[in-house]
């Protein structure tokens, strides 16, 4: 919820605004709900972790991108 705020006035003031949807959190569920569609609604561009991850990537068979799964992903499974 604490990104609603943010995200909106930056959409308002011309950004191209993207929230990674599954690194905060709500009190509860529908608090969560709200807050995406809400930002959605207005434009604010809803991705996860995981697909920020692969675009960072962008190959997973580069030496960058297989830096990336064994620094950020093994990890990120493992624990």
């Amino acid at each position: 919820m604490c990104t609603v705020f943010p995200a909106l006035s930056l959409v308002r003031e011309g950004y191209a605004v993207q929230v990674i949807a599954d690194a905060g959190g709500s009190p509860s569920q529908i608090g969560d709900d709200m807050a995406l569609r809400r930002m959605e609604k207005n434009g604010v561009t809803l991705s996860s972790t995981n697909q920020v991850i692969a675009e960072l990537a962008g190959n997973w068979s580069t030496p960058e991108g297989s830096a990336i799964v064994q620094q950020v992903v093994m990890p990120a499974l493992q624990g």
